[in-house]
């Protein structure tokens, strides 16, 4: 099995929740001890996508999606990426927002040069209750687990002035217990301790708390005052509970828990004092083995997004990770300890049952094989005119079912799909068709579907994409249209840089990033906020064309731009001119874009 595979890096953490009460001793064979000082100093290029879902695992679109000091937004279908950004190597971060949940984000051990994925699943932000600042009180968060603010230790955060009014708490408690901690936990179990050591940890609860003001003020403690919180420990952890465990805080700004404090089992909870609110932890840290492994099915196709699940024999903790397009996932694990392995495919149905290990050190399994078959399947086809009521020559379907997106391309006025579903009960089947010569969109189509063959013909006319990317290479086009493809544009400054810099990002949703299928295109062009003549910015020209990356260097190229909307407005353009490639040839290239604007 390849070892530099495009891997879903939570994984690598995630798998860390399975508890190290099997572990011997800390100085085993092959045991990873966390970097020397400035474990999080070096820096790779890599792009990240994701997915961001609620609490019902349900997509989330237009999420706040932060990362290397860059914004977007997540699409309809939740999802996000990010191209060629600067992460750390030990602690790539990308940070995810949404009124009315706690602010949280995903920590990753970056793969260079690839697309390394990720899942976010949101945290509702639940009012647990207030009180007057000026008299403190005890506050009942979730679960058992509490907060008791002090008198008088209230300050409003953007003004650093103490704060005497009422005092809202909002919380939340997350379980070392919940199956989908890995998931919904900001950051990753590491963390760097007094020693400036990243480890890996066990965590016994983490809470989160959030503080507001009568007007909706951000309020945090006081210098020089602190809180006391209370977490339960879960009856399965109370046997190898510490009398004394680490307290750790997640730090936003590095994408990792950091040691401060620590906290004392006092019956059935750990009690501590903490200085400062964020999501706090009681964790012990540890060192760990890697373990890679790789899914294909019986015909030798890799099996992406699959879960892999992890189990401690020892004490039926366990952890998971999501394959990537590859099939591969690699985790960090509790040396010396047996595991169960269990494997469930995209209908969270079981697939494999093995255990494996104990291992001493870094361990490639290689290829697992893994027999699949589909649940159920539906067969869409028909026919698709333009205004003219003539066939489609250049076009596409588009179908959003189960809340997933699918593409068919439109071939002498036809199309036909064959989408496998996970259940054969009743949904909704959103149709779309695109004209992409004519620059015409159908209205949406809505089919109640179960399972089967199902016919729709479709006119492509009567209105215009609002968001569409058209791009021409070498004479290869490559087209994206939302909703089943992503469109992002965020504009930035850097210090001492005339002008504005706006770089779009766009790739295909329906094929994974080492696909044939899949297509990515991003760019970016220079100047004021308005309507006009824009320099394009030929470092961020990159083109992934039928999984095949390739980097185009233009020649004196101006985009022309003819709509600068503000924030949530939209940008529009186009441009054509000379690239060159990387054997020095000359290509033309043309664009017309219009996209939202993220940022």
């Amino acid at each position: 099995m390849k070892k530099n595979l495009t891997l879903l890096f939570y994984f690598l953490v995630s798998i860390c929740i399975i508890a190290w009460h099997g572990c011997k001793k800390m100085d085993d064979p092959g045991v990873i001890i966390g970097p020397k000082p400035n474990p999080l100093e070096e820096k790779v290029m890599a792009s990240v996508t994701g997915r961001v879902v609620d609490e019902n695992n349900k997509p989330v679109k237009d999420a706040t999606v932060q990362a290397a000091g860059l914004t977007i937004s997540t699409d309809v279908n939740g999802i996000f990426r990010f191209s060629n950004i600067l992460l750390s190597k030990n602690a790539g971060f990308v940070q995810v927002e949404k009124p009315d949940y706690f602010k949280t984000g995903r920590t990753i051990f970056t793969n260079a040069g690839v697309v390394n994925n990720i899942e976010i699943k949101l945290i509702p932000k639940k009012l647990r209750g207030s009180f007057q600042a000026s008299a403190g009180g005890k506050i009942n968060i979730e679960n058992g687990s509490t907060v008791d603010f002090p008198s008088g230790g209230i300050i409003n955060k953007l003004t650093n002035t103490v704060y005497t009014g009422q005092v809202s708490v909002f919380g939340a408690y997350l379980s070392p217990e919940d199956v989908n901690l890995p998931a919904i936990m900001p950051g990753n179990l590491t963390g760097i301790n007094t020693g400036n050591e990243l480890k890996v940890l066990q965590t016994f609860g983490m809470i989160a708390v959030e503080l507001e003001g009568s007007n909706g003020e951000k309020l945090n403690l006081s210098a020089g005052k602190s809180a006391s919180i209370s977490l339960p420990v879960p009856a399965g952890l109370q046997l190898n509970a510490p009398a004394t465990i680490p307290l750790w805080y997640f730090n936003d700004s590095l994408g990792v828990w950091k040691e401060e404090g620590s906290a004392l089992k006092q019956g059935n909870a750990y009690v501590g004092n903490v200085a400062h609110f964020s999501f706090w932890n009681c964790d012990v840290p540890n060192n760990f083995v890697k373990l890679t492994l790789g899914l294909k099915n019986q015909n030798g196709q890799a099996l992406a997004g699959y879960q892999v699940i992890l189990t401690n024999t020892q004490n039926a903790s366990s952890g998971y990770g999501i394959t990537d397009s590859s099939g591969a996932v690699t985790g960090a694990v509790p040396p010396s300890v047996q595991l169960q392995l269990k494997v469930y495919n995209k209908c969270h149905e079981l697939v494999l049952t093995q255990n494996v290990g104990p291992f001493a050190a870094a361990t490639d399994l290689g290829t697992i094989s893994v027999t699949t078959v589909a649940a159920a399947s539906i067969t869409l086809s028909g026919k698709v005119t333009n205004c003219s009521f003539a066939p489609v020559m250049n076009g596409v379907a588009d179908f959003i079912i189960d809340g997933n997106s699918y593409r068919a391309i439109i071939s002498n006025g036809n199309y036909t799909i064959t989408i496998d579903r996970c259940s054969a009960s009743a949904a909704n089947l959103d149709i779309m068709a695109t004209d992409l010569d004519g620059n015409q969109q159908s209205s949406h189509t809505i089919l109640n579907v179960t399972s089967g063959n199902y016919t729709s013909d479709i006119n492509a006319c009567g209105n215009t994409p609002n968001k569409y990317l058209i791009f021409t290479i070498g004479g290869n086009a490559i087209n994206f249209i939302t909703p089943a493809d992503s469109i992002s544009i965020y504009t930035y400054t850097y210090p001492g840089d005339a002008g504005i810099r706006a770089s779009i990002s766009s790739y295909s949703n329906n094929a994974s990033p080492n696909s044939p299928g899949y297509q990515s295109v991003s760019f970016g062009f220079k100047g004021s906020e308005a309507p006009g003549a824009h320099p394009f910015q030929a470092y961020d020209s990159l083109i992934i064309l039928k999984g095949q990356s390739i980097q185009y260097i233009a020649r004196n190229i101006t985009v022309n731009v003819t709509e600068y909307g503000s924030f949530g407005g939209y940008i529009s353009g186009n441009f054509a001119g000379d690239f060159m490639d990387r054997t020095n040839t000359l290509v033309t290239g043309t664009c017309n874009f219009r996209i939202k604007r993220d940022n």
